[in-house]
């Protein structure tokens, strides 16, 4: 097995994120576990780890704003209750605090590594007239 032409992934891909499909909306997610997520935790968890206890609110409270700031990067066709939420930062945070559930299927599409592999490799996978087994990955729509 070729470690580069199976887990290599786009650095740009990863931090400006890419557009997904879900369910009657799109969302554009960054890669959780790259560098705007590593920067984002590091500063969200310099300020807590001065030896005290953190409660899993203030957990939750971090792990929401690393998101904002890192993972769920933009959205079209939000809706809470039947009207549309425009995309802000603010609001990304707020649904992702709000809706844990959300926030679990969020976290789910940024881990998906095959959404931020490099074009080459993409390209080469979708050349292939053989192969081992693979899982169908969603289609990022611009």
């Amino acid at each position: 097995m070729d470690l580069k032409s199976t887990y290599e992934v786009d650095p740009t891909k990863e931090s400006e994120g890419v557009w997904v499909p879900w369910e009657d909306a799109q969302i554009k997610v960054g890669r959780v576990g790259g560098p705007a997520y590593q920067k984002a935790l590091r500063a969200r968890t310099k300020m807590g780890s001065r030896g005290f206890r953190q409660t899993d609110e203030h957990q939750t409270n971090i792990l929401c704003e690393v998101m904002a700031d890192a993972v769920l990067l933009d959205w079209k066709g939000i809706k809470e209750g039947g009207k549309p939420v425009p995309f802000s930062r603010d609001n990304a945070y707020a649904m992702l605090k709000k809706y844990a559930q959300f926030r679990d299927e969020v976290t789910a599409l940024a881990s998906n590594f095959e959404l931020f592999r490099t074009e080459e490799e993409d390209d080469a996978e979708k050349n292939s007239l053989t192969g081992s087994a693979s899982t169908s990955k969603p289609t990022p729509k611009n």
